[in-house]
């Protein structure tokens, strides 16, 4: 737009392709992140005319914009790079998380291993932050799934976790 944001739900899919395709191990790459990570924190934080958020963040995460996030982060932890993780941390935190989505990129788990292995007390709080806030997903979409006595794989989409088992446990394999 025209204060240099993402606003419209449109690019969203655009945005999170070409960052599919930024090169996360050179200099021109970390460069190009930095930027879009900026980018894409102010158009997070932007309002539209009624106050209320704009959509473009919702269908960056619904453009698999959390999973090339989520491949960021891997890699900011893996060279050690603290202020990239942090940005990508910050950045994730606004991001409308649902259940779903947590489990199909891995966000969770990636962000609990950053938090046990990172010497950074920052990136140790923002993980911390982050796992609150996610549990607090967690709990009200499987609230909301009880109490619509509706299935978690049609909510999840299908194959992303395994059917629950009814009845008693297999027999041991024989020996």
């Amino acid at each position: 737009d025209a204060e240099g944001r993402f606003s419209e739900a449109r690019h969203a899919p655009l945005v999170a392709r070409h960052m599919k395709d930024v090169p996360v191990q050179d200099a021109q790459g970390l460069i190009t992140q930095g930027v879009l990570l900026a980018v894409l924190q102010d158009s997070a934080r932007a309002r539209g005319p009624d106050g209320g958020a704009l959509p473009f963040l919702g269908a960056f995460a619904a453009s698999d914009g959390v999973h090339t996030l989520v491949r960021w982060l891997r890699h900011a932890r893996d060279s050690d790079n603290t202020g990239l993780t942090e940005k990508i941390l910050r950045l994730i935190e606004l991001v409308p998380m649902t259940l779903a989505l947590l489990v199909s990129s891995k966000a969770g788990k990636v962000v609990k291993q950053l938090r046990k292995v990172s010497p950074h007390p920052a990136v140790k709080a923002a993980c911390k932050a982050l796992m609150a806030s996610w549990t607090d997903v967690v709990k009200t979409e499987v609230k909301a799934e009880k109490a619509g006595g509706g299935r978690r794989l049609l909510a999840l989409g299908a194959g992303a976790l395994p059917p629950r088992r009814i009845g008693p446990p297999p027999p041991p394999p024989p020996p």
